[in-house]
C-alpha cells in the first residue's frame, strides 16, 4: 500500500467511531439543557435525540465496516476530502458574519462545482433553491432566528 492509503474498512470504521463519539458528545451536552418546558419539548430535547441517532448511525457504520472488511484501498486525504474540510471550515467561520443565506448558498454552490464538478449555473439554481427552502422552513415555519449578515430577508 502506498503512503496515505488504507483499506476501506478501516476508514469506514474510523468514520463510524468519529460519528459515534460526536453523537455522544452532542447528547451529553444536550442532556445538560432543559428537556421539557411546561409539558412541551424544551431546548435540549431535539439535540439530545439527534445526538443519540448520530451515535447509533455511527455505531452501525463502524460495525458494518468491521463485519464486511472490504479490502479496497482508498486514499485518506485526496483533493475532494481536503476541499470539503476547507469549505466546511469556511462556512462555519463565516456563518455569523455574512449570515445564513449567503454562507449556505456559497457553501452549497462551491461544493457542487468544486467537489461534485457540476456546471456552475445548475449548481447555483439548486444551491439557491435549497438555501431559500431551508431558510423558509427554519425562519418562517419554525420561527428560528438565523444570522442575517449582509443579506437581510423579510
Amino acid at each position: 500500500m502506498a503512503r496515505g492509503q488504507v483499506t476501506s474498512w478501516i476508514g469506514e470504521a474510523a468514520c463510524g467511531a468519529v460519528l459515534t463519539v460526536t453523537g455522544l458528545v452532542f447528547a451529553w451536552g444536550a442532556s445538560r439543557m432543559q428537556m421539557t418546558e411546561d409539558g412541551v419539548p424544551g431546548p435540549g430535547m431535539a439535540p439530545f435525540f439527534l445526538g443519540i441517532m448520530l451515535a447509533g448511525l455511527g455505531a452501525m457504520i463502524g460495525g458494518a465496516a468491521v463485519i464486511r472488511r472490504a479490502r479496497d484501498v482508498v486514499v485518506v486525504l485526496e483533493r475532494e476530502t481536503l476541499l470539503a474540510i476547507f469549505l466546511l471550515l469556511t462556512a462555519v467561520i463565516t456563518f455569523e458574519r455574512i449570515g445564513y443565506v449567503t454562507s449556505t448558498f456559497l457553501f452549497l454552490w462551491s461544493s457542487f462545482v468544486l467537489i461534485g464538478r457540476e456546471p456552475p449555473l445548475p449548481a447555483a439554481l439548486f444551491a439557491g433553491t435549497a438555501t431559500m427552502l431551508t431558510w423558509a422552513l427554519f425562519v418562517k415555519a419554525l420561527g428560528v432566528a438565523l444570522p442575517v449578515g449582509i443579506l437581510a430577508l423579510p
